[in-house]
């Protein structure tokens, strides 16, 4: 590391697992903590009974719209997937995004989407989805539901896909 100009030191310890940085008159020093720290992969549902594949760019139009709503409510976004029709015609299925509001009224956002699976609703905090879809590069997301009161997962879908980015809300 070397900035022109200025004198950079890097020292570290390993006994008590810290790390002193110097830059000109700046000083960084950090500490590793040691400690058994929560099993985040727990919490990544391995299966779903909904899987929704829908357009990025869309889904975070409407979610930027009902955020509007969402405002007075805590930013409470609701997305209520249902499945195609079972009766054999070729036809997509539909994602609802809703928000409400008491001075406002409410919201709703109608978006076409591949669903498979079960019908099946999540909330989520508006401001959350929209960071997460901001960050999704590719142009269609697949958004997993495992049951009521479960967590979401967010993939992108396509060549993304290999960079392993899900988005756990």
């Amino acid at each position: 590391l070397s900035v022109p100009g200025l004198p950079v030191t890097l020292s570290g310890t390993a006994g008590n697992h810290q790390l002193h940085v110097a830059l000109g008159d700046v000083e960084i020093s950090s500490r590793l903590i040691e400690g058994q720290f929560p099993d985040y992969e727990r919490i990544i549902p391995s299966d779903s009974a909904t899987s929704v594949i829908l357009g990025t760019a869309d889904l975070l139009r409407a979610t930027r719209v009902a955020a509007v709503f969402a405002r007075d409510n805590a930013n409470v976004i609701r997305l209520e997937c249902t499945p195609p029709p079972e009766d054999g015609t070729p036809a997509l299925g539909q994602v609802l995004v809703k928000a409400t509001s008491a001075e406002m009224g409410d919201n709703v956002g109608q978006l076409d989407a591949s669903v498979r699976g079960n019908a099946g609703q999540i909330s989520f905090n508006g401001r959350y989805l929209r960071d997460a879809l901001e960050v999704i590069g590719s142009p269609q997301v697949d958004l997993q539901l495992t049951g009521d009161q479960r967590p979401g997962v967010l993939r992108p879908v396509g060549e993304l896909e290999t960079s392993h980015l899900q988005i756990i809300m």
